[in-house]
């Protein structure tokens, strides 16, 4: 009795052995989850951390571009002087000439024409100096076929309201000059000129100007060979009114 009992124990105990199956696995979500949130939080300090990398590579192009862009002009008055061309024509009307004209003689200072042209330096002050050479063509009344005067000067001048498109100004030039007959020396003389007008802006680089001038100029005494006349024997001052026109090349920036 006692080895069936122990038999059906041993039976019984395979049976349940072999007959018990394992409960099933549950799927470990916790463990899944933790694992994509400590991915995600890798992926995105990488993210961040090349982020950081990229902006601190750009900042100074960025900071190089804000210069360019917002760096302030320096002050106009430190600015260096630009140059300016000027181009003249001008109609002479005599005004005293006693003594290039004696009295009962043929005069040989009329009016005319004349060209002009000018270098000159311009601050931003409003202040220009400049040189240049003058050229009038003038009526000689036959003794002269065509009486020249030619003025070669040294010019300052002021203009005035430099931010706006036009600049009234005043001038004076000191110079030596040739009198005589068609570009012929029959005497050396100077002179000295005044002038006011104004300047119109067309382009940034082109103007327009005009003025009226009046120049004061002596010259030595001298004969003119068609008739022998004495002039300008002992000081005396000539003078003459121009009205004049013309157009400015300025020195771009």
């Amino acid at each position: 009795m006692t080895h069936h009992l122990l038999h059906w124990t041993a039976s019984e105990c395979r049976s349940r052995r072999l007959c018990a199956t394992p409960a099933p696995r549950q799927p470990q979500f916790g463990a899944t989850i933790e694992r994509v949130s400590v991915l995600s939080t890798e992926a995105i300090r990488t993210c961040l951390l090349a982020g950081i990398a990229t902006l601190a590579s750009l900042h100074p192009i960025a900071g190089a571009a804000q210069d360019d862009v917002f760096e302030l002009p320096p002050p106009p008055n430190t600015l260096p002087p630009h140059r300016a061309g000027e181009f003249q024509v001008a109609m002479v009307f005599p005004v005293q000439r006693a003594p290039l004209c004696p009295e009962g003689r043929a005069c040989v200072f009329g009016g005319g024409g004349g060209i002009a042209a000018t270098l000159e330096w311009r601050w931003p002050r409003g202040v220009a100096l400049g040189v240049g050479y003058d050229l009038w063509l003038l009526d000689g009344n036959g003794v002269y076929e065509i009486t020249s005067l030619q003025y070669l000067r040294g010019r300052v001048r002021y203009y005035g309201f430099r931010r706006s498109l036009v600049h009234p100004f005043v001038g004076a030039s000191v110079g030596a000059l040739l009198f005589g007959d068609v570009f012929q020396q029959n005497a050396f003389g100077a002179g000295v000129e005044g002038a006011a007008g104004v300047e119109l802006e067309i382009t940034a680089t082109l103007s327009f100007t005009a003025a009226l001038a009046v120049r004061f100029f002596t010259t030595g005494p001298f004969n003119s060979d068609s008739d022998g006349v004495r002039r300008s024997d002992g000081f005396g001052v000539n003078s003459a009114l121009a009205l004049q026109f013309g157009l400015v090349l300025l020195e771009g920036p």
